[in-house]
């Protein structure tokens, strides 16, 4: 285990987590802002789902969009992105557990990932998709914990005469 934390200090291991970091705060970024901008459609999206009640869709989405925004932002910032990371992998998570219900209980029905910018069943996919993702904020949760810290691993920040 010492050796996969210490490759993740390398520049390469560097590398991999700032890739990791924006392909995760791509994808929060794409699907967040949709819904924040249309919160009634996102919480029908959750309705759909057949696990919460109506007064709880609309707390959802009023709220989900500016989260996954706000994981975007930390990620893409770097700061608190270690426990960006983490919260985007539990995020993942959660919404892998609504799709396989769906797909368990036979509700076909637009997953409401990325709002009404993009129209994907809540399918097999969907839940292979959310695995790489989760798989990558892992990734993002082993790295330099600040950007930083991972640009000076990479040479492109230089020191300050107090380091």
């Amino acid at each position: 285990m010492s050796k996969l934390l210490g490759f993740f200090k390398s520049p390469l291991g560097a590398c991999l987590t700032l890739l990791s970091r924006l392909i995760v705060a791509t994808v929060f970024a794409f699907a967040g802002w949709p819904k924040l901008l249309e919160p009634d459609a996102f919480a029908e999206s959750i309705l759909n789902y057949n696990l919460v009640s109506p007064n709880a869709a609309s707390l959802i989405a009023s709220f989900l969009p500016t989260l996954e925004l706000t994981v975007a932002a930390s990620l893409l910032s770097g700061v608190g992105a270690r426990g960006a990371s983490a919260l985007a992998a539990g995020m993942l998570s959660m919404f892998s557990l609504a799709i396989g219900q769906a797909i368990f209980r036979g509700i076909d029905i637009d997953c409401g990932c990325f709002g009404d910018a993009s129209s994907s069943s809540a399918d097999w996919t969907g839940l292979v998709r959310n695995a790489l993702l989760i798989l990558l904020a892992l990734v993002g949760m082993l790295g330099p914990a600040t950007l930083l810290n991972t640009l000076g691993l990479l040479g492109l920040r230089s020191k300050s005469p107090r380091e």
